[in-house]
């Protein structure tokens, strides 16, 4: 690996129909959803484990009983662990701290476009004496977030699935004396448009010579 001393988590929830991917569940319907959030996990998961970056933990939604993160851990030695804390906040800081110490990045499983090269920008800016790193999102939020030492204070009291999410967390870095390194913004997979989005990628991946221009 090149950053064996480093450590990059990835959050998923387990892909029980009717809970994942909920706001295309009425354009797509429960079936396509579910099987759109499977693919986004693995497709984070090949990013991850393809660049051969560092030990990936999976952390597993309402528990790490589901076959799918069980296929995971195999296909993937990922080390399977349950996500505990009241909130999305709460759940991040705590699996952020399991690993005090560590240059440790925390992503989404619903980012299609990370890649190894992102993910190395997180891993060296810790390396390399960040406190934080963010990955900003296109709708505010954010798809990365990374630390050696985590703050609960960075994830109290945040608006949680709005668009004021990074603006919250910065604010909250700077009370506690900290400007976290930003990455480039990136998008991720949440509605119809964000859905089309995904799918020219992959056909433009497929069929080079079909690219269209934008």
């Amino acid at each position: 690996m090149i950053y064996p001393e480093a450590k990059i988590l990835l959050f998923a929830k387990a892909p029980i129909s009717g809970t994942v991917k909920t706001r295309l569940i009425p354009d797509i319907g429960e079936y396509a959803a579910t099987e759109l959030h499977k693919e986004l996990v693995l497709n984070a998961l090949n990013t991850i484990t393809e660049g051969a970056l560092s030990p990936v933990e999976l952390w597993c939604a309402p528990n790490t009983q589901h076959p799918f993160f069980t296929e995971c851990q195999h296909r993937f030695s990922a080390s399977l662990h349950c996500q505990q804390g009241v909130g999305l906040g709460a759940r991040m800081h705590h699996a952020l701290n399991q690993n005090r110490g560590t240059p440790t990045l925390l992503i989404g499983s619903d980012i299609p476009t990370i890649d190894a090269s992102y993910l190395k920008q997180g891993i060296e800016a810790l390396l390399c004496g960040e406190s934080w790193v963010i990955g900003p999102a296109e709708d505010g939020g954010y798809v990365l977030i990374g630390c050696r030492n985590s703050d609960e204070r960075l994830f109290s009291g945040v608006t949680w699935g709005r668009n004021r999410v990074l603006a919250q967390t910065i604010k909250k870095a700077e009370q506690c004396g900290v400007t976290p390194r930003l990455l480039e913004p990136l998008w991720d997979l949440d509605n119809v448009a964000d859905l089309a989005r995904w799918q020219e990628i992959k056909r433009a991946t497929l069929h080079p010579g079909c690219r269209h221009s934008v």
